[in-house]
Order: structure tokens, then C-alpha cells, then sequence
């Protein structure tokens, strides 16, 4: 209980992040946080009774209930050898019938997601146009003291602005209130908890399930992190192995060494080596390669430097669609604990039809995101459909060394997926 020991009167409940604290701003958000915890422990309520009023605390005692032993929030704690193993290269089911979890989506061979820090609104409208162009979704980590403050809106913009980004397919997620700020002196979190009340109240459609540690202020705290995100981006600027460290994944700042020639200096940093293989870079391989950015092009240094940089980017990941899974944030961190706890059991083959069932370790109310099952088909099948739990999904076939498989997206706990063949 230390780090809820040492969050202050306010602990893991605050109210606008800044210490104003009222009854309204208990009542509506105690029940979000406390259900957050993994830890609902005698202590911690009794402890907060005092401030929240009896009858709050009464009410959370019996709607919150802690998650069973296999309904984690995220990895943290759980050691690699409790992970799935990760495959070295695509998987090709040999009978009939088999079936396997893709280490991506769709089947790609590499993750690759881009990230902006910092809320930065005189750089959006750059995002959106790279957005159209591309057709790929980024996600903004976002300081929010600033957009509930209304403070300085031509550089943090406004709940509407993120509101239009949101619109376009992008995401939102938190950089905390205050960016642990040394004169707001936050705990981690009355810094970390608010963030997501204030991003899922004033946006919709967005659920804030990642962080991304702020640098530069207080010192960050994964053990509180963990409590409330399915996730976290540290600040180590190296590239992910596929089954990362969930609560401290790493990111490439800086555009320049990004397309770097395997074996060169700098390739450390280089997605050359992520979706295709080289001898000089082979832990890269299947890896997921997450960039972030602050400034791209709100002024004309930017504009020179940072922004052709990272357009060069884009176009080599374009030009490898079929490899990279350009995916948010968000949903990498989803799917990897999704995959990396998965049991898949295959309930029935036969000439026309296969069924299976998918379960996983995660707390079913955040982790929804579906997984691809490849499953190796008969030949003969034309086309493929497929439910699950009597709902279609996404299914598709697809042909390798002469056999043909189906791409099946389910997601875990969800009930029996079932494929059949289609003409």
C-alpha cells in the first residue's frame, strides 16, 4: 500500500487535479478510479471515508468488486515465461482444423505505431492532412490541466479540436494533468488518475486505457501507472520486441535515424530490420516500432528538418502495407496482452464448417480488441463466412504454398467462433 500511502488526502480521486476536491467530483468519480484498482482493500476505503462520506463509500464497497485472479489489467508482474511464446516468423498451420493466434493483426509481420506528445494544436492540421493522405490513425498523448483550464489554447487547443482529431479516426490518451510538474507537485496519481475522466468526459468515443510518462518533471511511478492503463510508452528510445515491457514500451524520438541501412550507425534505430529480415539487426525482427513526436512543422525549423524526415517515413511504411500493421497505440497494447495470454482450442472440423473457442487472461471490460486466428481451411473452400456468438466477424482466405488458410478476427471471452465454407 506505498504508493497509495503516499498519494495524499486526494489519493487516487482528485477532483479537477489541482487539489480542488468537491462532493460532486467524489460521488462521480470515486466509483471510475476505485474500479481501476486492483487493490480494493478495508484499509484504503476506511482510510478515504472521512472525505468521500460514508454513504460513497458504502455504495463503491458493494458495486466494485476486484477482479478475479485472470481478469488482469495489464502484465505487470507477470514474468515472460507466463507469456505465450512468440514465433521467430509467420505460422502455417499444417492439418486441417489447426488453428494459431497471430503474433499482429491481419497477420502482418510487424506493428508500427506514431504517437504526439504535448497536445501541440499549431502542428494538428499537418497531422490531419498526413492522416488523409496515408490513411493512417495516430495517437495524441495529451496534458489535460491545460484543456480543462482553458489555458492557452493556440498551443494546447481545445476539447473540440481533439474532439475533430478523434473524428478523423485518430485517438486520444494521456500525458497526466500536469505533466508531473514539479510546481503543481502532484503525486503520480492525482497526476495520472483525473487525466482519464477528463478525456473520457469531454470526447466521445474515446477510452483512456494508456499513458505516456511524462519527462523532464516528477518523477513517474509504473506501480500506480499500473493500477489505472492497460498500458504505458516510457522513454527509452529503442524498438519493441513483440511481447514488451506493457508499462514501460519504448519509442523512437527522432525521425532522422529511423530508415537507417542495417549494419550502419545508428540502425539500433532503424525499421528496416522490424518487418524484414537482416542479418545485422535480427532481434528487430517482428517487432513493434513506435515513434513520438513533439514539434513537426508549426515552425520553419520543423518544417526543414523534422517534417521531410518523418514523410519519408510514412512513405516506406506505405510502400510495405502488406507488412506493417499501422495501428494506434492503444490498440498494440490491447491486442499484445490479448495474444500473449490467449488459449485457443479448436471444438470442431469437418468438410464444410470449423468451430473454436478463444479465451485469455485480461479483464474483459478494456480488453476487446479482436485477435486474428489464421486457420489452416480444405482447399476446395471458394470463399469463407464466420460468426461468433451468433454475430458475423471479419474473415477472409487467403492462399500459401499452395493451401489455403482463413484470417479470423474473435475476440477472447467472447463465445464460440464458427467458420463455413461459402461458394
Amino acid at each position: 500500500m506505498d504508493a497509495l500511502d503516499d498519494a495524499g488526502a486526494g489519493g487516487y480521486v482528485s477532483g479537477d487535479g489541482h487539489g480542488r476536491r468537491d462532493a460532486a467530483d467524489n460521488a462521480r468519480g470515486v466509483g471510475e478510479y476505485l474500479g481501476r484498482l486492483d487493490i480494493m482493500e478495508a484499509k484504503f476505503l476506511m482510510r478515504y471515508a472521512k472525505w468521500m462520506g460514508a454513504g460513497i463509500v458504502a455504495s463503491v464497497l458493494c458495486a466494485q468488486a476486484s477482479p478475479a485472479a485472470e481478469d488482469l489489467s495489464n502484465l505487470a508482474g507477470v514474468p515472460p515465461t507466463e507469456r505465450n511464446p512468440v514465433a521467430p516468423d509467420l505460422v502455417w498451420p499444417e492439418e486441417v482444423g489447426q488453428a494459431d493466434v497471430c503474433l499482429w493483426k491481419d497477420d502482418k509481420v510487424a506493428a508500427f505505431t506514431v504517437t504526439i506528445d504535448d497536445n501541440t494544436k499549431p502542428d494538428h492540421a499537418w497531422w490531419l492532412e498526413q492522416g488523409r493522405t496515408y490513411g493512417f490513425r495516430f495517437t495524441w498523448f495529451v496534458v489535460t490541466d491545460g484543456l480543462v483550464e482553458g489555458k492557452n489554447p493556440g498551443w494546447n487547443g481545445t476539447w473540440a479540436d481533439f474532439q475533430a482529431l478523434v473524428d478523423a479516426g485518430h485517438d486520444v490518451q494521456s500525458h497526466s494533468v500536469t505533466h508531473r510538474s514539479k510546481t503543481s507537485a502532484l503525486s503520480p496519481a492525482d497526476d495520472y488518475a483525473p487525466s482519464i475522466r477528463h478525456i473520457e468526459e469531454n470526447l466521445r468515443g474515446v477510452r483512456c486505457l494508456t499513458l505516456a510518462y511524462p519527462g523532464g518533471g516528477l518523477p513517474n511511478d509504473r506501480e500506480v501507472a499500473a493500477q489505472f492503463f492497460a498500458g504505458a510508452r516510457g522513454t527509452r528510445g529503442l524498438i519493441n520486441p513483440p511481447s514488451p515491457d506493457y508499462l514501460d514500451t519504448c519509442s523512437i524520438g527522432s525521425p532522422a535515424a529511423t530508415l537507417t541501412q542495417p549494419g550502419e550507425k545508428g540502425d539500433w534505430a532503424s525499421l528496416r530490420g522490424v518487418a524484414e529480415k537482416h542479418p545485422a539487426m535480427p532481434k528487430s525482427y517482428r517487432g513493434w516500432y513506435c515513434m513520438h513526436f513533439h514539434g513537426v512543422a508549426w515552425n520553419d525549423k520543423l518544417k526543414s528538418e523534422v517534417a521531410p524526415k518523418a514523410i519519408e517515413v510514412f512513405d516506406y511504411v506505405k510502400a510495405r502495407e502488406d507488412k506493417f500493421w499501422m495501428a494506434l497505440f492503444r490498440e498494440v497494447v490491447l491486442y499484445g496482452q490479448e495474444r500473449d495470454t490467449a488459449r485457443l482450442a479448436v471444438t470442431q472440423v469437418a468438410a464444410s464448417e470449423i468451430r473454436f473457442t478463444l479465451s485469455d487472461r485480461m479483464r474483459d471490460d478494456w480488453y476487446d480488441y479482436p485477435l486474428t486466428v489464421k486457420v489452416r481451411v480444405p482447399d476446395d473452400w471458394a470463399g469463407v463466412a464466420a460468426t461468433q456468438a451468433e454475430r458475423e466477424v471479419s474473415a477472409r482466405l487467403i492462399e500459401h504454398g499452395g493451401r489455403r488458410f482463413a484470417l479470423v478476427e474473435a475476440v477472447p471471452d467472447r463465445g464460440e467462433t464458427r467458420l463455413w465454407r461459402r461458394p
